[in-house]
């Protein structure tokens, strides 16, 4: 990048040279001084008019008054310990939970991973050497070596006291494989979590064993609907189960900070555009799990979030 801003910066010097000499030529000056003030001169302008961009953009990378791009990264870590593995489902995703992280929290103790450039081997490579790193239990040339796997047999997988069953012909690309190290490693020593937004389906066939926490997915070593707590959980219309005190806290901070006017006004039968009925849904539902359980507070207060719909 510096090499083209040298080459640039020569380059218009050039020019300025050339448009001097045309000026000065028009003009019918004679003095060598007024040659170089001219030169100089149409050689800040253009500078300044290459440069201009810049200062934008440059103050854009400051998001403290960008509240809902902040916010909402603030409030993807709220359900999440300071020493947590949280999965992202893309860039948009993982930069501004970086930022809420770094800027923000301050205590930078979480594992940020951007799911979607884990197709990438260094990038897996810069996983280990990052700080706090990841654990994983592939080495740099187990890395490099890492490609798309089709089970020839059923296998079993696991980490910690979690085991799942993959039957015959699962396939398994590059991100699931780094994924798998993972868990492998970590054995449950510190929590992880995946993204809200990334779909069960590219959750390792591991959703049976999570949690919605807001905008946070909590894996477990066990399925919750069998745990000695299970009372705090609901399972319904939902392949994730739900955890109920915690999502019932974090559901209104995705929807201050999730949906922007224009969403709000979309097409009421798109739910993809329309964040705000899908969190009408969320607190329908845990407001007929409240019901199920007999706690008809809890259920109330989840149905008068509803109410201006």
């Amino acid at each position: 990048m510096s090499a083209w801003a040298i080459a640039g910066a020569v380059l218009l010097y050039l020019m300025a040279i050339q448009w001097a000499k045309k000026f000065q030529a028009r003009m019918e000056f004679t003095s060598r001084r007024m040659e170089r003030l001219v030169t100089v001169s149409i050689y800040i302008v253009l500078l300044a008019a290459l440069l201009a961009p810049y200062y934008p953009r440059w103050q854009n990378a400051d998001m403290s008054e960008y509240f809902l791009i902040r916010d909402l990264g603030a409030n993807q870590l709220q359900g999440v310990e300071k020493d947590g593995i949280l999965v992202l489902g893309g860039s948009a995703e993982y930069y501004r939970t970086l930022y809420a992280e770094k800027i923000l929290f301050g205590d930078a103790q979480r594992s940020l991973i951007n799911y979607q450039a884990m197709v990438s081997k260094k990038y897996i490579r810069q996983l280990k050497q990052s700080d706090p790193p990841v654990p994983m239990d592939l080495e740099d040339s187990d890395i490099e070596s890492l490609g798309p796997v089709k089970l020839q047999k059923p296998e079993t997988f696991q980490a910690g006291e979690l085991k799942v069953n993959y039957p015959a012909e699962t396939v398994f690309l590059v991100a699931d494989m780094a994924m798998m190290s993972i868990l492998r490693a970590n054995k449950f020593e510190r929590p992880v979590y995946f993204s809200f937004n990334i779909p069960p389906e590219n959750m390792l066939g591991l959703a049976p064993y999570s949690t919605i926490r807001g905008l946070a997915v909590k894996l477990l070593e066990q399925d919750p609907m069998s745990t000695a707590d299970s009372t705090n959980f609901f399972r319904d219309k939902f392949p994730v189960a739900m955890d109920m005190p915690w999502t019932q806290q974090l559901l209104w901070g995705y929807y201050v900070h999730r949906t922007t006017l224009w969403q709000a006004k979309g097409d009421k039968l798109d739910p993809r555009y329309r964040p705000l009925l899908n969190y009408a849904k969320a607190h329908a539902y845990l407001a007929e799990a409240f019901l199920g359980k007999e706690n008809g507070e809890a259920a109330a207060s989840n149905f008068r979030q509803c109410e201006f719909f």
